[in-house]
């Protein structure tokens, strides 16, 4: 079985887009878990809440978020998600 695998779109500040596939390996810093309760928030919002959590989660990590792979000064959106099987 597949695991479950996010499909998200970094826009840096310079205008390059860029798309990240977040797979299991996630899981293990519980980063999985933080990107799994953006889908409890109304899409209109969903980034902005995203980018908040994200930077919440590497604080309490004493983390930056290019230590967590992810670019800073990015904009992030979830935008597919698919359970494995």
């Amino acid at each position: 079985m597949e695991p479950k695998k996010l499909v998200i779109i970094l826009e840096s500040s310079d205008g390059v887009t860029r798309t990240q596939e977040v797979y299991e390996q996630w899981k293990y810093s519980g980063l999985a878990q933080v990107i799994e309760n953006i889908y409890r928030i109304p899409k209109d919002t969903q980034s902005i809440v995203f980018e908040r959590k994200l930077l919440k989660y590497a604080e309490d990590k004493d983390k930056t978020l290019g230590e967590l792979g992810i670019k800073n000064n990015s904009k992030i959106f979830v935008m597919h998600y698919s359970p494995g099987g």
